[in-house]
């Protein structure tokens, strides 16, 4: 398995950071760290790339930008994630838009969420064209499952566990697995993995407070209630071979223990 950090591509492009952006992450790794530091500290804490979350607006000069910093550092970028809304629908030409990037980053792997593909999800022409992307630039698409708050305006389908499982499992695609979404929803992660294994390309690692008064999502690892070691040890035990994203709101130092942490267990 490789283990990856979630990156935004604004934090290297910060004229570009959404307001949206600002809001679910308070600080870029790269405010008061040279560049060369924070990828010299990730890799030698054990992270093998990055998973790059880009911008709707991500330009062609974007692209150079970023290609040189990551092939200065030695940085592989292992998956791409699609950028970031609440309400608003995934067009199509963004989804297009995002295979573009892959394949020019040589990521092997999208990540779309399925609150925003809504009702596009069950359409057959839609799904459709979507493998024919898969098909022509052999790159995977993979649903991320989201957290229950996240959900006020879309139906209990898009974040209860099994429910979202069937529908990536009838559509035809494949999973990545934000194991904090989906304590959140109030499920189990060591079973979800366990049932939907065969689909699950990429997790979303992180920590999770369950209770009102500490509530958290995405913390270190460690720093919360989710038996992150034994979820761990399953994946050691069932071979898994995919992507490991650490998906962490904190510092540097967090990011590189996280990492530190999985290596001693798998």
């Amino acid at each position: 398995m490789k283990i990856s950090v979630w990156i935004f591509a604004t934090d290297l492009l910060q004229s570009k950071k959404t307001l949206i952006e600002r809001l679910v992450r308070k600080a870029s790794l790269f405010k008061n760290t040279k560049q060369e530091e924070v990828f010299a500290r990730l890799k030698s804490s054990g992270v093998d790339g990055i998973e790059l979350l880009i911008p709707a607006n991500f330009s062609a000069a974007d692209f150079q930008y970023l290609k040189k910093i990551f092939d200065e550092n030695g940085i592989i970028v292992n998956s791409i994630h699609q950028p970031l809304r609440w309400i608003t629908k995934t067009n199509f030409k963004e989804v297009e838009m995002l295979f573009s990037v892959a394949n020019k980053f040589r990521a092997r792997v999208i990540v779309l969420h399925l609150y925003n593909a809504k009702e596009q999800i069950f359409n057959s022409h839609y799904l459709n064209k979507l493998r024919e992307l898969e098909k022509d630039y052999d790159i995977k698409i993979s649903f991320e499952n989201t957290q229950k708050s996240a959900q006020i305006f879309n139906k209990k389908r898009f974040w209860e566990g099994k429910t979202f499982a069937k529908i990536i499992r009838v559509s035809g695609f494949l999973i990545t697995f934000d194991i904090t979404h989906l304590a959140n929803a109030g499920g189990d992660i060591i079973a979800f993995f366990k049932q939907n294994k065969e689909q699950i390309i990429n997790i979303h690692l992180s920590d999770y407070k369950t209770k009102w008064s500490k509530r958290g999502l995405h913390l270190p690892l460690g720093k919360g209630s989710l038996p992150i070691k034994e979820f761990l040890n399953v994946l050691k035990e069932n071979n898994y071979d995919g992507l490991i994203t650490l998906e962490i709101k904190g510092n540097l130092e967090d990011l590189c223990d996280s990492a530190r942490f999985i290596k001693q267990v798998v």
